[in-house]
């Protein structure tokens, strides 16, 4: 009597992390090294997978086969952590071939202006696929206050109206040195306008900012 034709049917790779069958053929009983029985497994490593066949008339004969395990791209999203509100800033995706965004983008970079996370699932040659996920911080716009207009230069005190926490700078470019009272208290008081112009002063927590014009007459 022949031996059966022993035959296993699988595909040549998957992904890291993911499972595929192998299915044996040309017999009525299947007996695998890794234990099993029957003539469908499920394989989700690289060991090789020997399975014995068995036919009707009791003779034996044996196949073996392995599946390639792939790699997961790296998925990596870069750009701004922060941003002050009104501003955008740009999210870049790398790792693969292809790119899809949770806001439905399919492109590698994208446009941010608010703190909403944006997960990416990044594709690469081989079909596998990762994700990545980053959110951007949006920070409140500072309010430096109104401009102020005087008339007169000599003299004169002006009392800053910004709002919330931060400190006040002069403008590089100030016809004249000035004095800040505080300079952490939005409501400070600046003198010294010494030359009549248009002076220039800066409200910033560090991460955004307002500025604010005084105009000094010489009438």
């Amino acid at each position: 009597l022949d031996n059966p034709v022993a035959v296993i049917n699988n595909i040549n790779a998957i992904c890291e992390g993911s499972n595929t069958t192998f299915t044996a053929g040309g017999g009525v009983n299947y007996v695998w090294n890794s234990g099993d029985t029957g003539p469908v497994i499920t394989v989700g490593d690289d060991l090789d997978r020997i399975v014995t066949v068995t036919d009707a008339n009791g003779c034996t004969a044996t196949a073996s086969s392995s599946v390639t395990i792939n790699p997961l791209p790296v998925a990596v999203i870069t750009g701004g952590d922060e941003i002050c509100a009104g501003e955008t800033t740009v999210f870049t995706a790398t790792g693969g071939v292809t790119y899809i965004w949770s806001s439905g983008e399919t492109t590698t970079s994208i446009s941010v202006s608010d703190d909403r996370e944006r997960t990416v699932t990044v594709t690469d040659i081989n079909l596998c696929s990762n994700t990545a996920s980053k959110n951007l911080i949006v920070n409140d716009v500072k309010y430096a206050g109104d401009d102020i207009y005087v008339d007169c230069y000599k003299d004169v005190e002006v009392i800053m109206k910004a709002e919330g926490n931060g400190s006040w700078k002069a403008g590089n470019n100030n016809p004249a040195l000035v004095v800040i009272e505080d300079v952490t208290n939005a409501g400070t008081r600046i003198s010294g306008f010494n030359i009549p112009g248009t002076y220039t002063f800066i409200w910033s927590d560090g991460k955004c900012q307002d500025e604010i014009q005084v105009v000094a007459g010489n009438d």
